[in-house]
């Protein structure tokens, strides 16, 4: 009987050995900047997979982190996207991790829409990822962000206030 752990094993051990040997000999240039995202991608589908199959229900989080990062690289460094950060300063491509976040949570809520507090972080980190990237790639047309960032808890608790009026008329 087929062993899986040690054939995953040799097989990693194989194409890793492959790619190395063909990228040294200039057949094809797939560096690290090109095939990290494709792992985040690869794992990302793994975690779906134990979703979708076996039930569980707790690798829908990580899934979807892995999902949106993945697809984040791969549009970057396959030049996909109209503008191009700085592969080394993470202070220009911040932003997508509380956006990865923040998707993550709309996940798990509609996994399970009774549990409407995973709706804040889900909006919280969703927005803040989404305007601080904009501004990064100078999309956002509002120099003075930071001194309207506090429209944004203002706008939070408004939701907040609201889901519990509804929530106590029914």
């Amino acid at each position: 009987m087929l062993d899986k752990k040690t054939f995953l094993t040799g097989l990693t051990l194989v194409l890793i050995g492959v790619w190395l040997s063909l990228r040294n000999f200039g057949i094809i240039d797939l560096s690290f900047e090109h095939l990290y995202p494709i792992a985040l991608l690869l794992c990302a589908g793994g975690l779906f997979y134990s979703v979708k199959k076996r039930g569980e229900s707790a690798a829908l989080f990580p899934a979807t982190i892995f999902l949106t990062l993945g697809a984040f690289f791969l549009l970057r460094n396959y030049d996909f996207l109209s503008w191009k950060y700085n592969y080394y300063n993470i202070s220009e491509y911040w932003p997508i991790f509380p956006l990865a976040f923040g998707i993550a949570y709309f996940s798990k809520y509609l996994q399970n829409k009774t549990d409407r507090s995973l709706l804040i972080p889900a909006v919280t980190l969703s927005t803040l990822g989404l305007v601080f990237m904009l501004q990064s790639v100078k999309l956002f047309l509002c120099d003075n962000f930071l001194d309207l960032w506090p429209l944004s808890l203002v706008l939070a608790g408004l939701i907040i206030i609201l889901t519990s009026l509804r929530s106590k008329r029914s």
